[in-house]
Protein backbone atom coordinates (compact mmCIF):
# COMPACT_ATOMS: atom_id res chain seq x y z
CA UNK A 1 0.00 0.00 0.00
CA UNK A 2 2.40 2.63 1.19
CA UNK A 3 4.26 2.01 -2.69
CA UNK A 4 0.83 3.19 -4.17
CA UNK A 5 0.71 6.38 -2.40
CA UNK A 6 4.22 7.38 -3.04
CA UNK A 7 3.58 6.76 -6.51
CA UNK A 8 0.37 8.49 -6.65
CA UNK A 9 2.24 11.66 -4.35
CA UNK A 10 5.00 11.59 -7.03
CA UNK A 11 2.61 11.60 -10.02
CA UNK A 12 0.46 14.21 -8.46
CA UNK A 13 3.74 16.60 -8.13
CA UNK A 14 4.90 15.76 -11.70
CA UNK A 15 1.22 16.53 -13.19
CA UNK A 16 0.47 19.96 -10.96
CA UNK A 17 4.30 20.69 -12.46
CA UNK A 18 3.83 20.00 -15.74
CA UNK A 19 0.18 21.03 -16.14
CA UNK A 20 1.34 24.47 -14.89
CA UNK A 21 3.97 24.86 -17.79
CA UNK A 22 1.38 23.33 -20.83
CA UNK A 23 -1.29 26.33 -19.09
CA UNK A 24 1.43 28.68 -19.37
CA UNK A 25 2.37 27.90 -23.03
CA UNK A 26 -1.73 27.52 -24.24
CA UNK A 27 -2.04 31.18 -22.80
CA UNK A 28 0.53 32.31 -24.44
CA UNK A 29 0.04 30.36 -27.59
CA UNK A 30 -3.92 32.22 -27.87
CA UNK A 31 -3.06 35.01 -25.99
CA UNK A 32 -0.71 37.87 -28.39
CA UNK A 33 -1.91 40.54 -27.07
CA UNK A 34 -0.41 41.43 -24.14
CA UNK A 35 3.07 42.17 -22.29
CA UNK A 36 4.01 38.49 -22.24
CA UNK A 37 7.24 38.65 -19.10
CA UNK A 38 4.82 41.03 -17.17
CA UNK A 39 1.85 38.79 -17.93
CA UNK A 40 3.64 36.18 -17.35
CA UNK A 41 4.96 36.62 -13.57
CA UNK A 42 1.60 37.05 -12.78
CA UNK A 43 -0.61 33.99 -14.96
CA UNK A 44 2.49 31.12 -14.00
CA UNK A 45 1.92 31.04 -10.23
CA UNK A 46 -1.58 31.33 -10.69
CA UNK A 47 -1.51 29.01 -13.13
CA UNK A 48 -0.04 26.22 -11.18
CA UNK A 49 -1.74 27.58 -7.87
CA UNK A 50 -5.37 27.13 -9.30
CA UNK A 51 -4.12 23.95 -11.18
CA UNK A 52 -2.19 22.07 -8.12
CA UNK A 53 -5.46 23.32 -6.10
CA UNK A 54 -8.11 21.24 -8.33
CA UNK A 55 -6.03 18.52 -8.01
CA UNK A 56 -5.17 18.22 -4.24
CA UNK A 57 -8.73 18.93 -3.51
CA UNK A 58 -10.69 17.38 -6.17
CA UNK A 59 -8.75 13.77 -6.62
CA UNK A 60 -9.19 13.66 -2.82
CA UNK A 61 -5.96 13.21 -1.81
CA UNK A 62 -5.86 14.02 1.90
CA UNK A 63 -2.44 13.11 3.31
CA UNK A 64 -0.44 15.46 4.90
CA UNK A 65 3.09 14.72 2.45
CA UNK A 66 1.00 14.62 -0.63
CA UNK A 67 0.10 18.26 0.35
CA UNK A 68 3.60 18.91 1.59
CA UNK A 69 4.87 17.91 -1.25
CA UNK A 70 2.73 19.40 -4.11
CA UNK A 71 3.31 23.03 -1.65
CA UNK A 72 6.88 22.43 -1.82
CA UNK A 73 7.38 22.14 -5.83
CA UNK A 74 4.80 25.36 -6.27
CA UNK A 75 7.06 27.08 -3.84
CA UNK A 76 10.20 26.32 -5.80
CA UNK A 77 8.32 26.74 -9.19
CA UNK A 78 7.00 29.88 -8.32
CA UNK A 79 10.97 30.97 -7.34
CA UNK A 80 12.55 30.07 -10.27
CA UNK A 81 11.09 32.71 -12.61
CA UNK A 82 12.36 35.37 -10.51
CA UNK A 83 15.79 33.76 -9.91
CA UNK A 84 16.15 32.99 -13.41
CA UNK A 85 15.24 36.42 -14.46
CA UNK A 86 18.10 37.21 -12.31
CA UNK A 87 20.74 34.75 -13.77
CA UNK A 88 19.93 36.11 -17.11
CA UNK A 89 21.70 33.80 -19.29
CA UNK A 90 21.21 30.94 -21.03
CA UNK A 91 23.24 28.16 -18.65
CA UNK A 92 23.01 25.35 -21.03
CA UNK A 93 21.62 24.61 -24.77
CA UNK A 94 21.50 21.75 -27.10
CA UNK A 95 19.90 20.92 -30.41
CA UNK A 96 15.54 21.55 -29.12
CA UNK A 97 16.83 22.01 -25.49
CA UNK A 98 17.78 25.52 -23.40
CA UNK A 99 18.12 25.98 -19.56
CA UNK A 100 17.47 29.97 -19.22
CA UNK A 101 18.57 30.61 -15.87
CA UNK A 102 17.18 27.40 -13.66
CA UNK A 103 14.71 26.68 -15.97
CA UNK A 104 14.25 23.62 -18.25
CA UNK A 105 12.80 24.71 -21.61
CA UNK A 106 12.14 21.33 -24.76
CA UNK A 107 11.93 21.79 -28.08
CA UNK A 108 10.54 25.71 -27.53
CA UNK A 109 11.49 28.98 -28.76
CA UNK A 110 12.32 31.59 -26.75
CA UNK A 111 12.44 35.78 -26.02
CA UNK A 112 14.93 36.95 -23.74
CA UNK A 113 14.09 40.66 -23.06
CA UNK A 114 16.92 43.61 -22.17
CA UNK A 115 15.65 43.66 -19.14
CA UNK A 116 16.16 39.99 -18.34
CA UNK A 117 13.29 38.73 -18.06
CA UNK A 118 12.12 35.56 -20.82
CA UNK A 119 9.46 34.09 -22.33
CA UNK A 120 8.04 31.43 -24.74
CA UNK A 121 8.15 32.40 -28.41
CA UNK A 122 5.49 30.91 -31.17
CA UNK A 123 7.36 28.39 -33.26
CA UNK A 124 8.04 30.07 -36.51
CA UNK A 125 11.14 30.07 -38.90
CA UNK A 126 10.30 33.38 -39.51
CA UNK A 127 10.92 36.47 -37.39
CA UNK A 128 8.67 39.88 -38.34
CA UNK A 129 9.18 43.39 -37.64
CA UNK A 130 6.19 43.29 -35.25
CA UNK A 131 8.18 40.73 -33.29
CA UNK A 132 11.03 42.47 -33.57
CA UNK A 133 9.31 45.65 -32.07
CA UNK A 134 7.68 43.78 -29.72
CA UNK A 135 11.15 42.59 -28.06
CA UNK A 136 13.35 45.67 -28.12
CA UNK A 137 12.49 48.89 -26.02
CA UNK A 138 13.88 52.55 -25.79
CA UNK A 139 16.88 50.92 -23.76
CA UNK A 140 17.61 47.68 -25.60
CA UNK A 141 21.34 48.25 -27.25
CA UNK A 142 21.91 45.11 -29.17
CA UNK A 143 19.60 41.96 -30.63
CA UNK A 144 20.44 38.94 -31.35
CA UNK A 145 18.52 36.57 -33.77
CA UNK A 146 19.82 32.80 -33.16
CA UNK A 147 18.35 31.16 -36.49
CA UNK A 148 18.46 27.84 -35.77
CA UNK A 149 21.05 24.65 -35.27
CA UNK A 150 20.19 24.55 -39.17
CA UNK A 151 19.61 27.95 -40.11
CA UNK A 152 16.18 27.67 -40.78
CA UNK A 153 14.87 30.61 -39.35
CA UNK A 154 14.49 34.22 -41.91
CA UNK A 155 14.31 37.78 -41.11
CA UNK A 156 11.88 39.94 -42.49
CA UNK A 157 14.29 42.36 -44.45
CA UNK A 158 11.92 45.47 -43.64
CA UNK A 159 12.63 44.35 -39.95
CA UNK A 160 16.31 44.66 -40.29
CA UNK A 161 15.97 47.85 -42.67
CA UNK A 162 13.46 50.02 -39.99
CA UNK A 163 16.20 49.53 -36.67
CA UNK A 164 18.14 51.84 -34.79
CA UNK A 165 19.89 49.40 -32.93
CA UNK A 166 22.79 46.54 -33.84
CA UNK A 167 20.97 43.13 -34.73
CA UNK A 168 23.32 40.03 -34.95
CA UNK A 169 22.13 36.91 -37.05
CA UNK A 170 24.11 34.01 -35.92
CA UNK A 171 23.39 30.21 -35.89
CA UNK A 172 21.75 29.69 -32.52
CA UNK A 173 24.54 28.08 -30.63
CA UNK A 174 27.15 31.26 -31.94
CA UNK A 175 23.92 33.41 -30.94
CA UNK A 176 23.79 32.17 -27.05
CA UNK A 177 27.56 32.24 -26.58
CA UNK A 178 27.28 36.32 -27.66
CA UNK A 179 23.89 36.88 -26.00
CA UNK A 180 25.39 34.93 -22.58
CA UNK A 181 29.01 37.15 -23.34
CA UNK A 182 26.87 40.45 -23.82
CA UNK A 183 24.61 40.16 -21.06
CA UNK A 184 28.26 39.38 -18.59
CA UNK A 185 29.42 42.66 -19.95
CA UNK A 186 26.47 44.35 -18.92
CA UNK A 187 24.98 45.06 -22.28
CA UNK A 188 21.68 45.60 -22.97
CA UNK A 189 20.49 42.55 -24.92
CA UNK A 190 17.73 41.28 -26.12
CA UNK A 191 18.02 37.38 -27.85
CA UNK A 192 15.18 35.51 -29.68
CA UNK A 193 15.98 32.24 -29.99
CA UNK A 194 15.05 29.36 -32.46
CA UNK A 195 15.86 26.39 -30.42
CA UNK A 196 15.56 23.20 -33.19
CA UNK A 197 16.30 23.60 -37.02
Amino acid sequence: MKYYEYTLKIGLSLVVFVSTLLTAYILFAYMKEYNPPFFGLLILPIGGLIIGGFLLFKLRVDSKMSKTIVTTILVIYLLLYPFSCLIGQITYYKFGFNTFGLIPIPLLDIVVYDNGLFWLRNKSHTVTLKEINNVISKNTEVLIIGKGWSNAVRVEQKALNKQSIKIYILSTPKAIKMFNKLKQNNVKVALICHSTC
